[in-house]
């Protein structure tokens, strides 16, 4: 017994010819009444009285039918209520952040989220790329902000905005005298990267790769976090690839160095499971990001997009 069965009698009773409850249904004739037989051999009785036209239900099929109206009509409000909630933004969201994006994105999205919707409430949760994407198969997580793109066959990802490497370096460098910088400016023996298992670390050396650079040659220190990495350059050691809303950093003023056009850029995007299914929220996420990024990283023009994997 199937729901579009139960839709055919209805239509049949309804309009009490077969050819006009056929088109009704966006079927043919012959499909119709071959459900409809299907029908009264499995509950063991004839639920319309053939020999009049229009056709008339039974007794039984009288019965049948009072109950099947109340199963489609269920079936209607249980499909509304689920566009409702498709639709709805408000409710409690849980986000994966990778390490690298949150402390720079966030300060700025809290605020607009708390602000543009009260009956929003996020719940953030900085993780590494591949424990964004686990969780969103698990389902621990319903939404995750990261460089894309991720190549994963069940995430679906939304491009947000692209933004720019800069380089971090102490004013006191032999290298800081260089304003606007290429890849070519790049040494692998200064340069300061994360430790394995982040894509900004897999970002950076791609760049460098670019150059012909050879990592893992003379000094090379392997951090957790752009903050320590940034601690070091602050007393000195080196220089290091940050993403360039790391312009906030409170001790950052005068060691930010732009590349030359066309720079190069990584593409941040909402990542979500392909089963989720409030595009509204996630439309509306996009539209508080779009809010409190730089406006040029929305559009950028002359730049290069660098993949991590």
């Amino acid at each position: 017994m199937t729901l579009q069965q139960l839709q055919y009698i209805v239509a049949l009773a309804q309009y009490g010819q077969f050819v006009k409850a056929a088109e009704s249904c966006f079927v043919t004739q012959p499909t119709l009444t071959m459900q409809l037989q299907k029908l009264e051999e499995e509950v063991g009785g004839l639920l319309f009285n053939r020999d009049k036209s229009p056709v008339t239900p039974t007794p039984l099929g009288e019965a049948f039918l009072e109950r099947a109206r109340v199963i489609l009509k269920e079936v209607e409000g249980l499909k509304q209520l689920v566009n409702d909630e498709i639709d709805k933004v408000e409710g409690i969201y849980r986000i994966g952040v990778i390490p690298t994006i949150a402390p720079y994105l966030m300060p700025r999205l809290i605020p607009q989220v708390l602000k543009a919707n009260s009956k929003v409430k996020i719940k953030v949760y900085e993780l590494r790329t591949d424990e964004v994407i686990d969780g969103l198969k698990r389902g621990t997580i319903d939404l995750g902000i990261a460089a894309t793109p991720l190549v994963e066959d069940l995430i679906k990802e939304i491009p947000v905005y692209f933004e720019p490497f800069e380089i971090y370096i102490h004013p006191d460098h032999p290298k800081a005298k260089i304003e606007t910088w290429s890849t070519q400016d790049l040494e692998s023996n200064e340069m300061l990267i994360l430790d394995e298992g982040h894509c900004f670390r897999d970002q950076a050396l791609a760049i460098c790769a670019r150059a012909g650079k050879k990592m893992n040659k003379g000094f090379e220190y392997q951090g957790g976090s752009l903050e320590a990495l940034m601690g070091l350059v602050d007393r000195g050691l080196g220089y290091t690839m940050v993403p360039a809303m790391v312009q906030g950093h409170k001790n950052g003023e005068g060691k930010i160095r732009c590349f030359k056009t066309p720079r190069p850029v990584r593409e941040v995007s909402i990542v979500v499971h392909k089963s989720f299914a409030r595009t509204a929220f996630i439309e509306w996420l996009q539209l508080q990001i779009e809010k409190v990024v730089p406006k040029d990283y929305l559009q950028p023009k002359k730049v290069k997009r660098i993949k991590w994997k």
